[in-house]
């Protein structure tokens, strides 16, 4: 979401565009006949303001000789191409596009090119998704949200080196793993309430609680209510690591 303080800077803009546009109707068209494209002259970026801002927050450009004809105007932002709002006389309004990045602003009309002097500062907006989980308290594999999970309790979580994500779900007695691309599938247990060693469908928890990775698809999970920790391979085999009333691993 836009924070307060842009919409009331966006707002400033609007309204300081639509006084130019007044003026410029009101005072007659001498101005509005001087204002013209000159291809032999450069294209100058004087100023712009705000200086620094995420995707989608709306920059004004102040310069001179531009156009009124938005369609042979571009912009870009670090080398990506910004969206064009409008253009009135030496001013020109854009929208940052996301994962600009910092770096100058350059202005085109119809390959004529001219570049700012400073760089935009730009930070990036935190974007929040679903990777997993239809939001129901269940049992199911599967992909995105078609997925579901019952937690249970406060449990770790972590990641490794390959982006896959390990879920220890005391609901569930079981361990997931979720991959890059939000398929989740059952690494170890069964579902049933109790301890035992072994391959990934014969395993049992009470209360698997932590995870933490060691590599080449390792991890290890804490059973506060079994009093152990478990080694669990990349095909889902556990093996008793030491019995300790461990809860958070790390």
């Amino acid at each position: 979401m836009v924070k307060q303080s842009n919409r009331q800077h966006m707002k400033h803009i609007i309204y300081s565009l639509l006084a130019v546009a007044v003026l410029m109707t009101g005072a007659g068209c001498k101005k509005d006949k001087g204002f013209g494209h000159d291809p032999n002259a450069p294209v100058v970026i004087e100023k712009f303001t705000p200086a620094v801002g995420g995707a989608g927050v709306e920059v004004l450009i102040y310069g001179s000789n531009f156009t009124k004809d938005t369609s042979g105007v571009s912009v870009t932002v670090n080398g990506v191409p910004a969206f064009v709002a409008g253009v009135v006389e030496d001013r020109i309004l854009i929208a940052i596009p996301p994962k600009a990045g910092t770096g100058k602003i350059e202005v085109s009309i119809r390959g004529n090119k001219g570049a700012s002097k400073d760089d935009f500062g730009y930070k990036p907006s935190t974007v929040v998704t679903t990777l997993a989980g239809s939001g129901n308290e269940s049992y199911v594999d599967g992909k995105g949200t078609e997925a579901s999970f019952n937690i249970g309790a406060r449990c770790g979580i972590d990641i490794d080196e390959n982006g896959f994500l390990y879920v220890p779900e005391a609901g569930n007695r079981r361990v997931r793993k979720i991959a890059p691309d939000g398929t989740v599938t059952t690494l170890t247990g069964n579902g049933n309430n109790g301890y035992k060693e072994g391959a990934a469908g014969e395993a049992e928890f009470y209360m698997p609680f932590d995870v933490v990775t060691a590599g080449n698809g390792i991890i290890y999970v804490s059973d506060p209510s079994a009093w152990t920790i478990r080694k669990v391979t990349a095909d889902g085999t556990t093996s008793l690591v030491g019995w300790f009333e461990a809860w958070g691993l790390v």
